[in-house]
């Protein structure tokens, strides 16, 4: 396979980086994975970084994924919300952190992704946006009942309230898991925390991410995110993909 990822992480307006990511190759695939810890909760670093080495621990120790990769994304998420619970009940005095968490598998030209939260992923293809993930949140839900419009979700009240995040029930969270999508050469996927995207309109990310440069890109929409919500900036992380095709190198 021949791809491109570049990477941005800003601590922003904030005490500490409660984002978390992580990259892993193995056999052919590709693993992106992006973490946000919920910052109104006890260990919010705790359960995004706990996400992020579970994910990862889970892509290297099974091949489920070459056999089925919605059923991987759902084991990755089950077992890393598993995990999360468990450690914070070894905390002194026992605690429930508790994250956002997008995921993204590449393997043979095609493309799975799942999420849970307001963590999102956005697939480019011709400098266009083609597709994104629509947010387990309050506004959201609101929106699909047509209660709001979309023009009122970015300034509600209720903007910031999950419906949806691992760590806080027994039952692992349902996660959205996208059927398999071909790519295309020069297709360009951004896995992204809230304080990246929020901030921004979506033609500010398009145009952002439409450069050839992905370094460039990547870190001017960090920037601009930072820039755009200062003095209240959010932790800002990022993992971007353009993919070239079937060919063995990276670039």
């Amino acid at each position: 396979m021949k791809y491109k990822i570049s990477t941005a992480s800003l601590l922003g307006n904030r005490s500490s980086n409660q984002d978390s990511f992580g990259v892993a190759e193995e056999g052919g695939a590709i693993l992106l994975a992006l973490s946000d810890g919920m910052a109104g909760h006890d260990g919010g670093k705790l359960a995004a970084d706990t996400f992020i080495e579970s994910a990862l621990l889970s892509f290297n120790q099974t091949t489920v994924y070459k056999q089925d990769p919605k059923l991987f994304l759902e084991q990755v998420i089950s077992i890393a919300h598993k995990e999360i619970l468990h450690i914070g009940k070894q905390q002194t005095p026992p605690i429930q952190p508790r994250t956002t968490c997008v995921l993204c598998l590449i393997m043979n030209g095609s493309a799975w992704w799942a999420h849970v939260g307001d963590s999102r992923l956005y697939l480019l293809r011709h400098g266009l946006k083609l597709i994104h993930t629509v947010d387990h949140s309050k506004v959201e839900s609101l929106f699909e009942r047509g209660e709001i419009s979309a023009k009122e979700k970015r300034t509600h009240p209720q903007r910031h309230l999950l419906v949806r995040c691992l760590g806080v029930e027994q039952k692992p969270p349902e996660p959205t898991i996208s059927n398999h999508v071909m790519l295309q050469s020069g297709d360009v996927m951004l896995l992204c925390s809230d304080g990246l995207w929020g901030p921004l309109i979506e033609e500010q990310i398009t145009s952002g991410l439409n450069q050839p440069n992905l370094d460039h890109a990547v870190d001017f929409l960090a920037s601009q995110a930072e820039k755009t919500s200062y003095p209240n900036c959010d932790n800002i992380s990022a993992i971007a993909f353009r993919w070239f095709g079937k060919k063995i190198e990276t670039v």
